[in-house]
């Protein structure tokens, strides 16, 4: 076989090059499709918060350093744990950053904030983990809709991430919310409840303990699998 000439093997390697990024955005999609439609078994253990978003934000470092992305961490020293599942909620910090570093792309000076406060007592209140950038914003159009699937206004992703979040939240039994503060930027807020109510403790209650009037006012699907 003759060998190819300068500019053939660059074409080659050109070529190449494009079908290895394909074939790692198609994994990262069929992955997200996974995630967003699997039915999750929960782990529930007492975390620690702010251990956790510790441990993350410092695997992020190096890399938004080489992206001239700044980090900034904000923890309560008032909240010491909440009940969840580990491995739910590195999956919610981890979309939420990526879904901030995303909307920082090609721009200079970015910066990323994550912070934590106790929201009312520990014996009833709820922890609220923030994630914040200096990006464009969400569309205002938008901004209603930014958590149900495929709704994303990037030209890369799979537009479930934050969908995904909503999920992990909701299966938690907490709330999120997005907003565009007056500085700018966007901002992505989660509350969960210490006590580690999730939905299918809920739904397994409802099982186990009619309802008045027989009703049940929460869709609740099969968890196992």
């Amino acid at each position: 076989m003759p060998a190819l000439d300068e500019k053939d093997a660059k074409l080659l390697d050109r070529g190449t090059e494009t079908i290895v990024q394909q074939v790692e955005a198609m994994k990262e999609m069929v992955n997200a499709f996974s995630e967003y439609a699997r039915a999750p078994r929960f782990e529930m253990a007492e975390v620690d918060l702010n251990k956790l978003v510790t441990e993350l934000t410092d695997l992020y470092r190096a890399q938004f350093a080489g992206r001239g992305v700044t980090l900034q961490v904000r923890l309560d020293p008032a909240l010491t744990g909440v009940v969840a599942d580990r491995g739910r909620l590195r999956q919610l910090l981890h979309n939420l950053i990526t879904n901030a570093v995303e909307a920082l792309e090609g721009r200079l000076g970015g910066a990323i904030s994550v912070t934590t406060r106790l929201v009312g007592h520990e014996d009833a209140g709820a922890a609220e983990l923030a994630v914040e950038d200096n990006g464009p914003g969400f569309q205002r159009e938008l901004i209603g809709q930014i958590f149900d699937p495929y709704v994303t206004t990037k030209t890369r992703g799979t537009g479930l991430g934050l969908a995904i979040v909503r999920r992990i939240v909701e299966e938690h039994g907490g709330q999120v919310e997005a907003d565009n503060p007056p500085a700018g930027g966007a901002r992505v807020r989660v509350e969960l409840p210490l006590n580690g109510t999730t939905r299918a403790n809920r739904c397994a209650a409802s099982r186990t303990s009619p309802s008045r009037g027989g009703s049940v006012h929460e869709h609740c699907a099969d968890t196992g699998g």
